[in-house]
């Protein structure tokens, strides 16, 4: 008889747990829509837009970052260039529903950033507007920046365009 109580006892506590168990849903944040890595290039333009010197520095495509800030809120979100371009991160403003972004004058807050400025303009990311090497299609990203430290000759600033990061070998 012990035997049975312990069978139905366990078998009671082990549905009990089980039922018990529920899937939390994860959600995305504010910003998912205009988050991610992205691969991208940058170029030397003058102040009416047009191109001085493609990929000026000769980096070729290099990862950058956008991404929600703490708060968690529709209108800014972080970009990051993780040191592969100029070592600059900061908080833009951002319109969701036309996935803009722009910010004057931000300041730097990259670890390994100088104390500098820079503003960020014309930032648009693009659904599918673009294609992947392979053919797909990608979401684009495009943003004008000017820095506080920079003295650039014969053009006035820089702009970074590029794809969304699939990860994929085939599209590196």
């Amino acid at each position: 008889m012990k035997l049975t109580n312990r069978v139905l006892i366990f078998f009671l506590a082990l549905t009990a747990s089980v039922s018990s168990c529920k899937k939390d849903e994860v959600e995305g944040t504010a910003t998912r829509e205009t988050a991610g890595e992205w691969y991208v290039t940058a170029d030397a333009v003058k102040a009416d837009g047009s191109l001085v010197e493609k990929d000026v520095f000769g980096l070729g495509h290099f990862k950058i970052g956008t991404y929600n800030t703490v708060e968690n809120t529709p209108d800014k979100m972080w970009i990051d260039d993780y040191g592969n371009f100029w070592v600059f991160k900061g908080r833009v403003g951002l319109n969701l529903s036309d996935k803009s972004f722009s910010g004057k004058t931000i300041k730097n807050e990259s670890a390994d950033g100088d104390d500098i400025t820079f503003d960020i303009t014309n930032g648009k990311v693009l659904k599918g507007a673009a294609k992947y090497p392979n053919g797909s299609v990608a979401d684009s990203i495009v943003f004008e920046v000017k820095f506080s430290d920079d003295s650039p000759n014969g053009f006035d600033h820089y702009r970074v365009s590029g794809v969304r990061y699939s990860g994929l070998v085939d599209n590196d």
